[in-house]
């Protein structure tokens, strides 16, 4: 039964790793370019940026929504949703638990 399934998974598991490689190499690609500075690059990210900014500037609503965006997304917001998470996770381990075993 188990050998049925393997070989049922495997051209699901192969389509996944083309899908995979055919998304990593454009993205690894436009990553260099943007590094690079390449000025096509650079000409369509200043094209857009100032695109949304001038729909955006006039509109107070969506200049609040896009801070409070930035407060929601900020890095120590999830550094502190993660500690916190630590904790709870922390405080719900069983007293006796050592070492992957429970002692009785």
């Amino acid at each position: 039964m188990s050998s049925l399934r393997s070989l049922r998974l495997r051209p699901r598991l192969g389509l996944g790793v083309l899908a995979g490689f055919l998304v990593a190499i454009p993205l690894t690609l436009l990553a260099f370019s943007v590094r690079a500075g390449w000025d096509p690059v650079r000409d369509v990210d200043r094209g857009v940026a100032d695109g949304l900014h001038g729909v955006v500037a006039h509109e107070s609503w969506a200049v609040a929504a896009l801070k409070a965006i930035a407060i929601a997304f900020h890095p120590w917001v999830f550094r502190s949703a993660v500690l916190v998470l630590v904790l709870v996770l922390l405080s719900r381990v069983p007293t006796g638990w050592r070492g992957g075993r429970r002692s009785r």
